[in-house]
């Protein structure tokens, strides 16, 4: 048995500059060790991993990305500009990276303190499943909301 299982639940933290809000990318420095080497490519798209990490973020459909190692930043980045956005995220707050299955993630922003994550309610979770199940469609995550981060509302 020389392959050793990967334990999935697997988190890192990454806090977020001036620099990487304004250029709308996530710093992976100092976490590279997070994710397989395959997934690891050079500074050029012909430079690109073998393999590719898939990231989920509760907002639209799964990017397939791999990581730049000089940069140390996810190779596509357009998703990070909508994502930093619909959860109001600025310089210093937190992004976890959670590893959900081996080369899939799901990012999500790290909450404040205080802050109590928002379930929806059981009726409209069930009219979902119901929905879906009948599609013959299984849920996928929405992501996490705090209050901290909710949009204000027009009325």
């Amino acid at each position: 048995m020389g392959a050793l299982r990967r334990q999935r639940g697997r988190r890192r933290t990454v806090v977020l500059t001036p620099g990487s809000v304004r250029n709308s990318h996530l710093p992976l420095t100092g976490i590279l060790e997070f994710f397989p080497t395959d997934a690891v490519g050079g500074r050029s798209a012909q430079q690109a991993a073998r393999r590719r990490v898939f990231l989920s973020f509760g907002l639209s459909d799964t990017v397939e990305t791999d990581i730049v190692e000089g940069k140390q930043v996810f190779r596509r980045r357009g998703w990070v500009r909508e994502f930093l956005r619909a959860h109001r995220l600025k310089a210093g707050d937190r992004v976890v990276i959670e590893e959900v299955a081996p080369y899939r993630y799901h990012l999500y922003p790290e909450p404040a303190a205080g802050d109590v994550p928002i379930a929806e309610p059981a009726e409209t979770k069930l009219a979902i499943e119901l929905e879906q199940e009948q599609d013959g469609r299984k849920r996928r995550p929405t992501g996490r909301v705090f209050p901290s981060r909710l949009r204000e509302s027009v009325a």
